[in-house]
């Protein structure tokens, strides 16, 4: 599984360089790519890179979204990153 998330980060550091290298970012759109890279590096180290954390009861994904969550951002918005 940290191979999955490394992927991921991977794909996604990926894509924000070349976004960044097209246009510039607005003031809440760096403010969410710092939260999401916060969440992330959160997420991650809670969960040790394994699918589900403290013994199966919180997936990745789930953790990542409650944080966000506690940053102000909405399942809506968060859907911008996924999809």
């Amino acid at each position: 599984m940290k191979a999955i998330v490394k992927t991921m980060a991977v794909a996604g550091a990926l894509l924000l360089l070349g976004g960044c290298a097209t246009q510039q970012q607005t003031p809440q759109e760096e403010a969410f790519q710092a939260a999401q890279n916060q969440c992330t590096t959160q997420t991650n180290s809670m969960v040790n890179g394994s699918r589900n954390a403290w013994g199966g009861g919180l997936e990745w994904s789930n953790y990542f979204e409650w944080c966000m969550g506690n940053q102000g951002y909405t399942k809506e918005q968060l859907k911008t990153i996924w999809y």
